[in-house]
C-alpha cells in the first residue's frame, strides 16, 4: 500500500503558519480579552445601572426645546438664559431627540453618550501611554481609570464630565504625535481644544498649557518663534469656533457668560472657603487615587534626594523623553492648575469638575511606579525579582483601591440617587396635579421637576432664575436659604423644602405671621454624597398663603 506524502514545500509552509498562529496567539488572546473587557464596562455604565443627576435633566430640558427649533431654553415661552454651561453636550443630546433617539425625560441618548467618552477616553489614555512607556505597561493606566469611582460615576451619569476629559487627552494626543506638516498638528490640536471649550468652560486653559508644553519641531527656528508658530495654530481654530459661540451667546442670551458662574460663586470669607474646598478636593483624591499619590510623592521625594546628593543619574525608562519634556511640562501644569482656577473663581469643588485631570494622575502614578520599580531594583542589580515584585503591588493596588472604596462610599450613593429618581417623578406627579396650573413653585432642583412638573419654577439655585443670584440677602443666613419677603416679591405660590427648613422656622423668632404655609405632600429621599453621611431626609410641598 503506497503512502501518501506531502511535499516538503507544503509541510514547511504549513509548519511556518502553524509556528506564526502559536507566536501570535497569546497577542490575539490578550487583544480579544481587552475588547471584551471594554464592551463589558460600557454595557456596565450604561445597561446595568440607572444613574443619573438632577443636572442631566437640566440637559435634557433644554436639547428639547433647542430641537423642537425653541432655541437654547429652559421655558419655551421665556426669553432664553445662558444656563447650559456645556452647550456642545446640548447640542449632541438635541441631535439625538431631533432623530427620535430619545423622548421625553429618558435619560438613556444622554447616559449612551456618557459611557461612550469614559470608554473613548480610556482608549485615548491607552494610546498616550504607549508614546509615554511603550509596550505592555502603556495598558495599566486604563485599566486603573476604568475602575475609578468617580471616572464610572460620570460615565454612568449622562454627563458631559468624562467627554471634556476625552477631548483635553485627544488636545495632548495630538500635540505629541510627530507630523511632519507641523501647521496641520497645530490646527488638529486647536480642533479638539475648540471642542473641550465648548463642553467645559474651564478647558479654556487646555490650549494655554500646550502652547507652553509643546513649543513646535522646526529647528531651524529659534525657540520663541516656534513657540509662537504652534500658538496660533492651536488658537486659530479656538478663537474660530469659540467666537462664533460667543457671539451667538451674546445675542441669543445677552449675556457673555453662564449664569452658573455667577450662582456657584461662594459668599463665605476666603480662608474658610479655600480650607473647605481643599478638603474637599483632597478627600475626592484619597479616596479614588492614594496609592497613586503615595507612588508620585515617593518617587519625588527619592529623585529629589538622587538629584541633591549627586550621587548617580536617573535610571530613564523606555521612551520617557516624553515626560521629559512636552508631556510631563502640560502634567506638571495642568494637575494643579484645573484646581486653582476653580478656587481663583470660588466655585466648588466637585469630582464633575476634576475629571479631566483624573486620566494624567493616574498616568503619572503608574510612571512613579514603575521608577520605584527600577530604583527598587538599583539593591539588586543583576537581578530582576525586585522590579517585578514592585510592578506587581505597585499596580495592582491601584487598581484594587479605587474598586474597595467605590464599592464602601461611591456606588452606594449611586444607587441611592438611582432609587430617588421614582421619588422625584411622584414629587413631579404632585407638582403636575396638586397645584393650579399658573403656580410658581419655589425649588432648589430643576431638572426632573422642569422636565415632568409641568409647572413653572423659581430656581433657589440661581440657574435659570437669575434673579435670585441678585437678591439683597444673598450670602446671608436665612431661615429658608432665601427670605419669605423675596418668596413673595417674586410671586412664589409653593414652596418645595428639603431639609425641615419650614419647621424651624414657623413659631420661631423669625417668623413674622406674614405667611402661612400649608403641607401638601411630603416624600422621603436618600440622602447625602459620596463624602458625606447618607441619613435620609423628607422634602415638603408648601403652599404659600399671604396673611
Amino acid at each position: 500500500m503506497t503512502r501518501l506524502s506531502m511535499p516538503e514545500s507544503l509541510k514547511n509552509a504549513i509548519r511556518s503558519r502553524e509556528t506564526r498562529r502559536r507566536g501570535a496567539s497569546p497577542p490575539a488572546l490578550v487583544g480579544m480579552g481587552l475588547i471584551a473587557g471594554a464592551v463589558g464596562w460600557w454595557l456596565a455604565m450604561f445597561a446595568l445601572n440607572h444613574y443619573a443627576i438632577d443636572d442631566t435633566f437640566i440637559h435634557l430640558r433644554f436639547a428639547e426645546n433647542l430641537a423642537a427649533g425653541k432655541g437654547f431654553r429652559f421655558w419655551p415661552a421665556d426669553p432664553p438664559i445662558y444656563a447650559c454651561t456645556s452647550p456642545l453636550w446640548v447640542m449632541l443630546l438635541a441631535a439625538g431627540r431631533w432623530i427620535g433617539l430619545w423622548a421625553g425625560s429618558d435619560p438613556a441618548w444622554a447616559r449612551l453618550m456618557s459611557a461612550t467618552a469614559g470608554l473613548a477616553g480610556l482608549v485615548a489614555l491607552y494610546v498616550i501611554g504607549r508614546r509615554a512607556f511603550g509596550g505592555p505597561l502603556a495598558l495599566a493606566p486604563p485599566l486603573i481609570l476604568a475602575a475609578n469611582p468617580w471616572w464610572i460615576r460620570w460615565s454612568a451619569s449622562g454627563m458631559e464630565a468624562t467627554a471634556g476629559a476625552f477631548f483635553t487627552l485627544m488636545a495632548v494626543w495630538s500635540a505629541m504625535t510627530p507630523d511632519e506638516r507641523n501647521g496641520w498638528r497645530a490646527w488638529r490640536t486647536g480642533l479638539w481644544c475648540a471642542l473641550g471649550c465648548l463642553t467645559r468652560p474651564e478647558l479654556i486653559l487646555v490650549p494655554f498649557l500646550i502652547g507652553l508644553a509643546f513649543p513646535g519641531d522646526r529647528e531651524e527656528m529659534g525657540f520663541f518663534a516656534r513657540r509662537r508658530r504652534r500658538a496660533a495654530g492651536v488658537w486659530t481654530p479656538v478663537a474660530l469656533i469659540g467666537g462664533c459661540w460667543m457671539v451667538f451667546a451674546w445675542f441669543h442670551f445677552g449675556s457673555w457668560t453662564p449664569t452658573a458662574v455667577e450662582a456657584k460663586v461662594r459668599d463665605a470669607a476666603w480662608l474658610p472657603y479655600v480650607w473647605e474646598q481643599g478638603t474637599t478636593l483632597g478627600k475626592i483624591a484619597l479616596l479614588s487615587d492614594a496609592p497613586l499619590i503615595v507612588a508620585g510623592l515617593a518617587w519625588a521625594w527619592i529623585a529629589f534626594m538622587r538629584r541633591k546628593r549627586q550621587d548617580a543619574a536617573p535610571d530613564a525608562p523606555p521612551s520617557t523623553g516624553f515626560f521629559g519634556s512636552g508631556l510631563g511640562a502640560f502634567i506638571a501644569m495642568w494637575l494643579p492648575a484645573l484646581p486653582l482656577f476653580i478656587l481663583m473663581g470660588r466655585g466648588p469643588i466637585q469630582s464633575r469638575y476634576l475629571m479631566p485631570i483624573w486620566p494624567w494622575v493616574t498616568l503619572i502614578g503608574v510612571w512613579a511606579t514603575y521608577r520605584l520599580a527600577l530604583w527598587a531594583n538599583g539593591f539588586r542589580a543583576t537581578h530582576p525579582k525586585p522590579v517585578f515584585a514592585v510592578l506587581l503591588i505597585g499596580l495592582t493596588l491601584p487598581f484594587v483601591y479605587p474598586l474597595t472604596t467605590g464599592a464602601a462610599i461611591v456606588w452606594p450613593h449611586m444607587r441611592d440617587v438611582s432609587a430617588n429618581l421614582a421619588v422625584y417623578r411622584a414629587v413631579a406627579e404632585c407638582l403636575r396635579t396638586q397645584t393650579p396650573p399658573d403656580a410658581l413653585i419655589a425649588v432648589h432642583e430643576i431638572g426632573i421637576f422642569g422636565c415632568d412638573g409641568e409647572r413653572r419654577l423659581l430656581d433657589l439655585g440661581g440657574l435659570v432664575s437669575p434673579e435670585v443670584n441678585r437678591r439683597p440677602d444673598r450670602g446671608h443666613e436665612t431661615p429658608l436659604t432665601v427670605s419669605t419677603e423675596f418668596l413673595m416679591e417674586q410671586g412664589a405660590t409653593h414652596y418645595l423644602d428639603p431639609h425641615g427648613r419650614v419647621r424651624d422656622y414657623v413659631g420661631g423668632p423669625d417668623d413674622d405671621g406674614s405667611i402661612a404655609f400649608r403641607e401638601i405632600g411630603a416624600w422621603t429621599f436618600q440622602g447625602g454624597t459620596a463624602l458625606r453621611d447618607r441619613q435620609t431626609y423628607t422634602r415638603r410641598l408648601y403652599e404659600l398663603i399671604d396673611q
